[in-house]
């Protein structure tokens, strides 16, 4: 589900007929778009609760209890990687091709990811 920028991880023992194991693999593909030129209107391909845009804590809480995750772990998964994702943020880099503009779209894109992380902290 690429598009979707979804995949699972399944595990079996060799020879088995059935998954030891299924679940979501960790989050990949996720940079933001918007800073780039022809790319400012893009939108994710996976509507969560109705939205494609600026999600917030409550719809992912939607999502936890559609899927029968329980509400605490959801709040404190999402509450962890939002931390993760603030201390990293002043790491980031540009692909190559985009390092000619260099600090402006650097301070675009932490000035998105910051204000997005807002309400998960």
């Amino acid at each position: 589900m690429h598009l979707k920028n979804l995949a699972l991880l399944k595990t079996a023992e060799e020879g088995a007929d059935h998954f030891a194991s299924v679940r979501f693999a960790p989050a990949y593909d996720a940079v933001t778009t918007r800073v780039f030129p022809r790319l400012e209107h893009d939108r994710m391909a996976l509507k969560l609760n109705g939205r494609d845009d600026n999600l917030s804590p409550e719809d992912f809480e939607i999502l936890a209890r559609t899927i029968e995750l329980p509400a605490r772990w959801a709040a404190q998964c999402m509450s962890t990687m939002a931390r993760s994702i603030s201390d990293a943020v002043g790491t980031l880099v540009l692909p190559e091709g985009y390092r000619l503009a260099g600090d402006r779209i650097l301070d675009r894109l932490r000035d998105i990811v910051n204000g997005r992380l807002g309400p998960f902290i």
